[in-house]
């Protein structure tokens, strides 16, 4: 008797660990930020483009400030999209309520002086850009980290967070940058976005394969196990 009260209670923790994982890597939600980042890069390159092209056009005058707002604007948005939809890819699967730790106000200013303060000094040609994308991209994934650590270790942020700072130490190391003749825009700004959506598709890939083989693991537990069982019986 005694010890099925302690293989269940083992089961039970088990079972809990695994419904913790589940909850913490679920990524699709990752698509929300990913594809504001993509929408701010076209509407960003294209306004100044189109300022360039015909610099004396009042659109051309006019419109990267409207983009711009935007661009601002749209970090709140994000945020906000994330929080209200980022688990309704999975809402087959059942709610989660997840305790997450708030990010101190010290963390963001860390993260905000660093990564912009290597896009202004690049912006002003004090800083070359090989060393300013190095230490936006090694801010950044050093703050998914911590993230990360705040919130249960989520495998969403060790993926992704690793994964932007084996592209800083890749870029210092060498790696050729295809647009380093032309302007800021193009040789910072645009490395910077392109890299940052190339890993959190990659991430939510990988780790979306985690969550499903997590959710698999679950359902074969009992009673889920069980219940499947009596199923297929019936």
């Amino acid at each position: 008797m005694t010890d099925d009260v302690e293989k269940q209670e083992s089961e039970l923790e088990n079972l809990g660990r695994l419904v913790d994982r589940y909850g913490q890597s679920r990524s699709l939600g990752l698509l929300i930020p990913l594809a504001i980042i993509v929408v701010n890069t076209i509407l960003l390159i294209g306004s100044i483009e189109l300022a360039m092209w015909k610099p004396q056009a009042w659109w051309a005058r006019n419109a990267f400030w409207p983009v711009g707002a935007w661009v601002v604007g749209s970090v709140w948005l994000a945020f906000k999209l994330v929080a209200k939809y980022e688990f309704s890819f999975y809402h087959k699967d059942g709610k989660i309520k997840l305790q997450r730790e708030k990010i101190p106000l010290w963390a963001w200013a860390v993260f905000l002086i660093t990564c912009m303060g290597a896009a202004i000094l690049s912006a002003e040609q004090i800083m070359p850009n090989r060393q300013a994308l190095t230490l936006a991209l090694a801010s950044c994934g050093v703050f998914i980290l911590y993230i990360g650590k705040r919130q249960k270790e989520t495998p969403l942020c060790i993926v992704l967070g690793s994964l932007v700072l084996l592209e800083a130490i890749v870029i210092a190391a060498g790696l050729p940058m295809p647009f380093a003749d032309r302007g800021w825009l193009y040789s910072f700004f645009l490395p910077v976005e392109l890299s940052i959506v190339g890993v959190g598709l990659i991430t939510m890939v990988v780790v979306h394969i985690y969550n499903r083989m997590i959710l698999r693991k679950i359902k074969e537990m009992r009673p889920f196990g069980e219940q499947q069982a009596n199923k297929s019986d019936t």
